[in-house]
């Protein structure tokens, strides 16, 4: 059975056993759900995103307009001690 039968099956389930008011809820969060697939253009040095009209974007704000993911920055502790060192180093 596909992800979309396992949908089904489950909206069925839900309206056997929680009524109307579940399954609108459910319908409504199923709706929300946005899946990326297929194969996506990246690229392998710099990681940007070939879109649709062969446009160069960065993966964040592909991801960002191709999901409903939001994406927020930090620096891991590697980049972080890389940072720190670069930074000592142009002060000498």
């Amino acid at each position: 059975m596909g992800r979309r039968g396992w949908v089904v099956l489950l909206l069925v389930v839900v309206l056997v056993v929680l009524g109307m008011a579940a399954l609108t809820a459910a319908l409504a969060l199923v709706a929300r759900l946005r899946i990326l697939r297929g194969r996506i253009p990246i690229c392998a040095g710099c990681k940007q995103v070939r879109d649709r009209d062969g446009v160069w974007n960065g993966l964040e704000a592909y991801l960002e307009a191709h999901s409903h993911a939001e994406f927020t920055h930090g620096l891991c502790g590697s980049c972080q001690a890389n940072l720190h060192q670069r930074t000592l180093a142009a002060r000498t």
